[in-house]
């Protein structure tokens, strides 16, 4: 298993990820990259997606990705998933895309 990062940016601002993920070395590395864009999404509403990119970093720095998020969203939209989980207290909804 590798740790990974995902960074977003449009070359101005920047949300680092400090927690980074681990995950399978077989996996496809664009799957969490769409759950790290619509998250930013959900929490800081922008309309111009087109300069947003997610890079993807190994465990030694290394840059081994770059994704745009409007592909990703793209993605996102093409496969079932959860998109969003809002709680309340000790219930748990998921906003889910079909």
């Amino acid at each position: 298993m590798c740790a990974y990062r995902f960074h977003c940016t449009n070359g101005v601002d920047l949300i680092v990820d400090d927690t980074g993920y681990v995950i399978e070395p077989d996996s496809d590395l664009s799957d969490r990259a769409v759950d790290v864009a619509v998250e930013v999404l959900l929490r800081f509403p922008f309309t111009d997606l087109r300069a947003w990119l997610v890079t993807i970093q190994d465990e030694d720095g290394r840059q081994v990705d770059v994704l745009r998020f409007d592909e990703l969203l793209d993605l996102a939209c093409r496969k079932p998933r959860v998109l969003a989980t809002f709680r309340h207290g000790d219930q748990e909804a998921h906003l889910l895309r079909a």
